[in-house]
Order: structure tokens, then C-alpha cells, then sequence
């Protein structure tokens, strides 16, 4: 009872939208594969529209998520097949899942200018991914692995993680509310050969120093 996810676990084990890996475990620390990701974005759009879940007799467990999400949320659904068990990365489970609820459910309780998550460019994951992952963010949903907002999308994500962002989902009053910090740039001067133009503006905290035949730019 004194683990992080204790009470996210419970939350949605109580709203039927998480179940164990066995009778008395649920693996906390498992990596979420493709069909748990269907089966939780399937779970929370019936539960919140008061839908039903229904699967053909002999069918896999999994099937009935997929038809329901073809059905009710994106049409174009990837199917169950051939992927159906590959680890999810945190970036599709993510943008994925936002679809879950209508976007209005989103509040915006933190500013997040565009382009200031570290490591979700657009150029690489696409506008439509990367704007519903800023949406999460801003809505208090995810927030980061660190002060940067760092987001890691090509990481697995747990099952321990899932249900903190689905209790966050359901319930707004666990939504976090936070201020991202600017990543700090490192430029490499190493193995730097060149010449430096030094402008001497008063009072700019700006001199040259020399230290034996060595000269050094230093800002005070």
C-alpha cells in the first residue's frame, strides 16, 4: 500500500478499466504491449458514453477491443494481427489513448508553449502526434520525467504508469498542475579552431583575460 501507483491501481480496478495478470498479482513493472493499449483506450470511451463491450463467442480476448475501437473511435484502427503483442513505445500509447475521452475533457491547467518537450520534435513524430501529447500535458494528464518535461516517446511504458494517466483521465482532481524549465543548451567549444571578434561595450560584464599565452572571453 505504500507503492507510488497504489492508489491509481485501485481507481481503475474499482472503474472496471484495469484488471490483474493473475487472480492476486498485476505486474506493475510489465511494459504494456498492444492489445492492453486497445483494451484501455476501448475501456475508457465505454465507460465514460455508458457503452457496452461485447465479443464473438471463441474470439481472442483482444478482439473485441480492436472491434470496438473501429467501431466507436477511429475507424482506421490498426488491426489485431501480427503486432498484437509487441511492447507499445510511450509515444503511440500516449497518442493513442487521448482519444479516448472528447477532446473539451482536456482543461489546459499548465502553459506549455509549443516546442519546449525536449525530445518530441515535430519533424520526427509529426504534427497530429505531437500536438494531442501537448495536450495531455497541458491538461495535468503526463508531466514529464523530469524538470524539462522530458518525455522519453520511444520508451516502454508500465502497466504502474497507465493507470496514474488513466485515474488522471477520469478523475481531474489528480491532474498535476507544474511549470516546465527551459533545458539548459550545451555548446562544445573542443577541438574548436578559429578567431574570436570582441566587441567592448561598457558596462556589458564582457572582458578578454590573459593567462600566460592563453586568452579567454569571460562573461561576468
Amino acid at each position: 500500500t505504500n507503492a507510488w501507483y497504489y492508489n491509481s491501481v485501485k481507481t481503475a480496478y474499482e472503474l472496471g478499466l484495469t484488471s490483474g495478470t493473475s487472480a492476486t498479482t498485476f505486474s506493475p513493472k510489465k511494459s504494456v504491449n498492444v492489445n492492453e493499449t486497445t483494451a484501455f483506450l476501448a475501456r475508457i470511451h465505454a465507460v465514460y458514453n455508458g457503452n457496452e463491450i461485447t465479443g464473438q463467442p471463441g474470439a481472442s480476448w483482444s478482439s473485441k477491443y480492436y472491434d470496438y475501437v473501429t467501431d466507436f473511435i477511429d475507424s482506421g484502427y490498426m488491426g489485431d494481427g501480427l503486432y498484437e503483442l509487441a511492447t507499445e513505445p510511450r509515444w503511440e500509447f500516449a497518442y493513442q489513448l487521448s482519444k479516448a475521452l472528447p477532446d473539451c475533457e482536456y482543461t489546459e491547467i499548465n502553459y506549455i508553449p509549443d516546442g519546449q518537450i525536449p525530445d518530441l520534435p515535430v519533424s520526427q513524430y509529426g504534427y497530429d502526434v505531437v500536438n494531442r501529447i501537448y495536450m495531455l500535458y497541458r491538461a495535468g494528464i503526463l508531466s514529464g520525467n523530469d524538470a524539462y518535461g522530458t518525455f522519453a516517446p520511444n520508451s516502454n511504458v508500465t502497466r504502474a504508469e497507465v493507470t496514474a494517466i488513466i485515474s488522471r483521465m477520469i478523475d481531474p482532481s489528480q491532474r498535476k498542475t507544474f511549470k516546465l524549465k527551459d533545458k539548459p543548451v550545451t555548446v562544445s567549444l573542443a577541438n574548436y579552431v578559429g578567431e574570436w571578434y570582441f566587441n567592448d561595450w561598457p558596462n556589458s560584464g564582457l572582458e578578454i583575460i590573459k593567462n600566460g599565452n592563453d586568452y579567454y572571453l569571460s562573461l561576468g
